[in-house]
Formats: structure tokens, sequence, C-alpha cells
């Protein structure tokens, strides 16, 4: 865990191309008190280890605080991660009351990206590929290792539902 930045200078947090003297402490993000939360927040993650042990698993307890946690059963090595869409789809929801455009597809693509990037830190390959497929991405996602796809809004979505479900059960049905 890294050391507390609310002592740090108001530059060292101000963004790139951000205004003169704009810092997270400037927004009222108190370093301090999320520093806390974050080492309360392990210390509850690590008292769980026992109950995964019991369980005939081990948690690789290193792992907490990373982007993904990972942790062995049934002989595999698995890793998970737990995103949340608070704000982002806070902020999606108020432009489309506010301006009435729909930015909710967006904030999908990036948590999927997010989590598949997460996993990736923690060298994992990710086996399940969801949100924002259709068939040329899905044939890729297989490609790259995942075992499975899962489609909704390509199918959903299209003109003749039933035989664009017939289309994908074709393009990944094993040879």
């Amino acid at each position: 865990m890294s050391e507390s930045r609310a002592n740090q200078p108001a530059e060292a947090d101000a963004g790139a191309g951000s205004g003169a003297g704009a810092s997270y402490r400037a927004a009222g993000v108190d370093y301090d008190a999320l520093d806390a939360g974050k080492r309360l927040a392990m210390a509850k993650a690590l008292s769980t280890s026992p109950l995964l042990q019991a369980r005939g698993g081990l948690a690789l307890d290193a792992s907490r605080g990373e982007p993904a946690f990972v942790f062995e059963h049934g002989g595999q090595t698995l890793a998970f991660v737990v995103e949340g869409l608070g704000t982002k789809s806070i902020i999606a929801r108020h432009v489309l009351e506010q301006q009435g455009i729909d930015r909710f597809a967006g904030v999908a693509y990036d948590t999927v990206a997010a989590i598949l990037n997460d996993l990736c830190c923690v060298g994992a390959l990710p086996l399940v590929a969801i949100g924002g497929l259709n068939l040329e991405r899905a044939k890729a996602c297989l490609a790259a290792g995942a075992d499975v796809v899962s489609v909704v809004t390509d199918i959903t979505l299209n003109p003749d539902p039933e035989t664009r479900a017939r289309e994908w059960i074709a393009a990944t049905r094993s040879p």
C-alpha cells in the first residue's frame, strides 16, 4: 500500500493539463481518510482467508490490495475483480437526464476494459468475455483464450433476434 498522499505538495496530485492549483485535495479528496479506509478494508479482507482455507482453498494474500484477488482451489489458480460502476453510472445518468445523451454503453465498455486490465495485472487469463460483444469480437475473444462468451444486446437489439441467435450458435459451436 502506498504511503498517504495527503502530505504531498498540491502539484503532485494535479492532473495533466489541469488549471493552476487544481488538485485532488482542492476537490475535497482526503487521502488520510481514504488510506485509513483502505487499511481497514485490507484487514477485513485478510481476515477472510481462513474461510477459504476451511473449504480447501488458499488465498494468495499478497494479491490483497492488488487490482485482482488471486486464490487457489481445486488445483486451479483463479482471480477475480469486484468492479464498481458507481461514479461512472451516476455521471452517465446525469448526462442522460441533463443532455439527453445515453453514455451507458461507454461506461460498460470502460468497465469491462478495466476488469480485463485488472486481471491481466496479476497474470490471469480472462476465461469469460462479456459486454459489448458482436460476432467478430466474440471470435477474437475465443481466439485469445476465453472459454466462454456471453451475449445479450447483439441478439436482443437485432431486427431479427432469432436469426441472430442462430448465427451466434453456428459461429461459436466447436468444430
